[in-house]
């Protein structure tokens, strides 16, 4: 495996960004709606967030007609409508040609499952050999090309991407990547940061966090030295890490951490219980970070397990950094960590953090930003908002697979499963490619949105509506029925506390649901408030395939009715084949 070079093509992309940036305070906090250019063709595309102290840096590199996509993130629709949304501002998803994933953790493969439809048709995750045996469990279905340490990936412009193995940082099967062309290293969690002073560049009071990260996460001074010895060997402009801020500043003093750190912490706190000084002096400093956390006077008489109560009852998240602190205090007085060993669990007294308040925060950080930076609020005011949902108004589309139950009734399990797959991905990738959001998939049904943010909303979810139609009979699929209606939705996680989902409910969704039911194979049913939403470009399209007879729709049954218009796109004939 060792130096082989892949070949691919690409297209060149241009935003504004890096000269800008440099400009901004360090810890200033930005506008992270939008993707940033960190390099030639190198966006960050990630999400942070601030409270929770932690940062999720996918990145994308693009230079042509293709593009590679580095470390999704993790896998929830929140996540997807992020990360999309930003790869759309940069180029059409469809160019993505490659996923490198850096080693096996979900917060960089859990994203890919809920991509991979919507990127290249041809579409190849690269992974160390180790990595590549987890990657399939995360319902990844795209190829994995298992890569060797120094193989490249050549693109079509001449620009490589060099692999390189970094076992044991913090995983057997980890590795980074270096862009020769902008001497760009993607560390992966190699000077990964967890804090809640995040800023898109890293200042030099990263460096302690980074040190801690390492210690934490990795074993053995073998493995650094050996990722300091690769990496010195570069020419490096900026790092790139998944956690934290973009290195750019001070390289060389990151880089010695590698020699400085002291690996395998957990280690060494297992072996040695603190003295009741030590105790007292852990417990104490340990309390005024905490405190510092989560905004609250703590009681100077708290002990230690009452601290750790205190961060539970927090979140999970919460409770990773209180230990992680609580080590680096026991580090500093030359004992170890008394929290991580020795309690007794039972169902009678067992203790858990909760994790919904960590998603909470995220979908609270997203929502907040959708809504807050469209007003043209500054950054600050967005994030007081504090928003875990939001109305919207958007287009709603809904797609159903007509006759579908006399189709399947004689067809094995296997052929239902792979032609509803297929018919999935064919209507998602047009609904996508025209600014589209894939709520769910109902079974034979899928229910989308189209934001309603400019004058051409209404036209691109009408167009992406007319496009299914074509695919579909084009492909010679099953024949759908599609309705589209337009109103004001609130979108967010809905359920109970053990399982949320994140959708969309109001009256335009169940509209355009009951259009859908009266769109037989071929049609479009729209509403008149998507009529109205037309430009007159549009209108002028849809006067040919408009019929002639009259709809008349009940959202409920004691609605009063409203009038809808149905396109017939396509038209089918007795035996069920369309003629365009």
């Amino acid at each position: 495996m060792r130096g082989k070079c892949l070949t691919a093509q690409y297209r060149d992309s241009n935003l504004t960004g890096f000269n800008e940036l440099k400009k901004m305070k360090t810890t200033e906090k930005l506008n992270d709606e939008q993707p940033i250019e960190i390099a030639d063709g190198i966006y960050w595309i990630g999400f942070a967030d601030f409270e929770a102290g932690f940062s999720n840096n996918p990145y994308l590199v693009a230079d042509g007609n293709e593009a590679v996509l580095f470390d999704p993130g993790p896998g929830h629709p929140v996540f997807r409508d992020i990360v999309y949304s930003k790869i759309r501002q940069i180029i059409d998803p469809a160019k993505i040609r490659y996923i490198v994933v850096h080693h096996q953790d979900p917060d960089l493969c859990g994203l890919i499952p809920f991509l991979e439809n919507q990127l290249h048709p041809e579409l190849t995750v690269m992974a160390h050999p180790r990595t590549a045996l987890f990657l399939p469990y995360y319902g990844i279905r795209r190829p994995i090309v298992p890569v060797g340490d120094g193989d490249q990936l050549q693109l079509a412009s001449g620009r490589r991407i060099q692999m390189i193995h970094t076992p044991y940082v913090h995983f057997a099967g980890s590795m980074v990547s270096y862009d020769i062309n902008t001497e760009s290293l993607f560390s992966s969690d190699i000077f990964a940061v967890f804090n809640r002073n995040w800023s898109l560049f890293a200042d030099t009071s990263y460096i302690e966090h980074a040190k801690s990260f390492l210690e934490h996460y990795v074993e053995s001074e073998a493995s650094l030295q050996f990722a300091y010895e690769r990496f010195k060997k570069l020419s490096l402009k900026r790092i790139l890490p998944q956690h934290g801020g973009i290195i750019v500043d001070e390289i060389d003093q990151f880089l010695d951490l590698l020699k400085e750190a002291r690996p395998g912490r957990l280690l060494r706190e297992l072996k040695d219980s603190p003295t009741e000084t030590q105790l007292h002096r852990i417990t104490e400093e340990s309390r005024l970070w905490l405190s510092e956390w989560l905004g609250l006077p703590l009681s100077t008489d708290s002990s230690l397990e009452q601290l750790l109560q205190a961060a539970m009852d927090h979140s999970i998240t919460t409770v990773a950094l209180f230990m992680e602190e609580v080590s680096r205090v026991a580090d500093r007085t030359g004992t170890s960590n008394p929290l991580i060993a020795g309690r007794t669990h039972s169902s009678e007294t067992l203790k858990a953090a909760p994790v919904k308040k960590i998603l909470d925060s995220v979908v609270e950080r997203y929502q907040t930003r959708s809504v807050g930076f469209n007003e043209n609020n500054t950054a600050e005011e967005a994030l007081q908002q504090g928003l875990t949902a939001h109305r919207k108004e958007a287009y709603i589309a809904f797609i159903d697979i007509r006759r579908f139950t006399a189709w399947s009734s004689d067809k094995t399990p296997e052929r239902i499963i792979s032609q509803l797959s297929e018919q999935h991905e064919a209507v998602s990738s047009v609904l996508q490619a025209n600014g589209g959001f894939i709520n769910k998939i109902i079974g034979d049904g899928i229910l989308a949105y189209f934001p309603a943010s400019t004058q051409q909303s209404g036209d691109a979810a009408l167009h992406a509506c007319i496009e299914v139609q074509k695919q579909i009979a084009s492909r010679r699929m099953l024949g759908v029925g599609i309705g589209l209606a337009r109103g004001e939705v609130v979108l967010g996680d809905l359920g109970e506390k053990t399982r949320l989902d994140y959708t969309l409910i109001g009256s335009a969704v169940n509209h355009a649901s009951r259009l859908s039911d009266g769109a037989d194979r071929g049609e479009v049913l729209i509403s008149e408030s998507v009529l109205d939403g037309l430009t007159e470009r549009s209108l002028q399209r849809i006067s040919k395939l408009r019929t002639s007879d009259t709809i008349s729709i009940k959202i409920k049954p004691y609605d009063p009715e409203l009038e809808a218009i149905r396109l017939r796109v396509v038209q089918y004939g007795t035996a069920g084949t369309a003629g365009i």
